[in-house]
């Protein structure tokens, strides 16, 4: 009976599936037909640059009824989305606190000894960003880690957590927040 009752389950979500796909594909295929005819239609003022539109104006309400009320009451607001948004809005100002308040906070001989924390959380920030970061390129020439201010350190930290794949960001916070060991 537990079995039946899975595969019912199972069964009802590959329905919604195929209609979610279904919706999708003639929705792609109509706004594609549009764009193409209105594209023939006007290729003249498009190729001598007189043509002043985008290529679904004309289809303005379709378009905007897809963006508002469809996606935003089936998109964008089923329970996955907006966990993962939460939890990647947690990750990012986690990163962004310990990257930034042991750089800012911290004295040149703290953050290059890897004894201690703030020099670790500087040890992980990848030597290709730290070389952007020390190069004076009006000068042609490398700088210390004490010749940077502030301003400089931000831009370090901002460039490396928002240079991370998605993956690897949420990896690196449950290494610092200690929900899993590193691999």
């Amino acid at each position: 009976m537990m079995l039946m009752g899975q595969i019912l389950h199972i069964e009802e979500g590959d329905k919604v599936l195929s209609r979610v796909r279904m919706f999708r594909n003639y929705t792609q295929g109509y706004l594609f037909e549009k764009a193409i005819n209105e594209f023939m239609d006007n290729y003249d003022s498009i190729m001598n640059g007189t043509y002043k539109k985008e290529l679904l104006d004309s289809h303005k309400d379709f378009v905007h009824y897809l963006k508002k009320d469809v996606t935003g009451k089936y998109c964008f607001s089923c329970h996955e989305v907006l966990a993962l948004e939460l939890v990647g809005d947690k990750v990012i100002k986690t990163l962004l606190d310990v990257f930034v308040s042991a750089l800012t906070e911290s004295n040149v001989k703290e953050l290059e000894n890897s004894a201690l924390f703030q020099g670790k959380i500087y040890s992980l920030i990848s030597s290709n960003f730290k070389y952007i970061a020390l190069h004076d390129y009006n000068r042609n020439c490398q700088m210390k880690l004490k010749d940077i201010g502030v301003y400089d350190k931000l831009r370090l930290v901002v460039d490396f957590i928002s240079g991370m794949t998605d993956s690897y960001a949420v990896n690196l916070y449950k290494e610092l927040t200690g929900i899993s060991l590193p691999q």
